[in-house]
């Protein structure tokens, strides 16, 4: 079953190309994803957080930084975001709240 997640990290090392480019690598693998908050990413996936965590946490560890990765609830969101981020946002919500039935 489908989930969303949002990832997010932090690290201490600045402008870590490599490190940026390794997470955007993994993360875009999961089936969909959005990224328009630096360096937040919601993630619609068919695994877990635990999975999803997995393939990050060395390259975070390697920039002594800081990792979150948790289920949740897309119907219920508030912020401001550009248009086209809510409209990805309410899609996505829809069709996972589809695969449940």
């Amino acid at each position: 079953m489908y989930k969303m997640f949002v990832v997010t990290y932090s690290v201490k090392v600045t402008r870590n190309e490599r490190l940026t480019k390794a997470i955007s690598d993994k993360l875009s693998e999961h089936h969909t994803w959005w990224h328009y908050i630096a360096p937040t990413w919601l993630v619609v996936s068919d695994k877990n957080a635990d999975e999803i965590a997995r393939p990050l946490l060395d390259h975070v560890r390697e920039a002594k930084g800081r990792l979150l990765v948790m289920e949740v609830r897309p119907k219920e969101h508030q912020g401001l975001l550009p248009k086209e981020a809510w409209k990805w946002i309410n899609e996505w919500a829809t069709w996972l709240e589809n695969q449940k039935s």
